[in-house]
């Protein structure tokens, strides 16, 4: 089972700026940039992923499944 990591690095500023990555690209790509939402999402979301299981030690299956998942969820209500 995985518990997660709250502070991976031993230091709650730096853990805070490392999950705050994913927020930053968003509003750089969003507002800086005007790059499309959808393309800004996906791109996000790689991010986010790639830090979770770099960072937080999550576990890389459980993580790709939870997010298709999620991504199905999200589909199936806009549909």
């Amino acid at each position: 089972m995985f518990a997660q990591i709250l502070n991976p690095f031993s230091n709650l500023v730096v853990s805070m700026l490392v999950a705050l990555i994913p927020i930053i690209v968003i509003f750089v790509m969003l507002a800086g940039l005007r790059i499309s939402a959808w393309i800004t999402a996906i791109v996000t979301s790689i991010i986010t992923y790639i830090l979770a299981v770099a960072f937080w030690h999550a576990p890389a299956q459980a993580t790709l499944l939870a997010y298709i998942y999620g991504a199905a969820t999200g589909f199936w209500a806009v549909d």
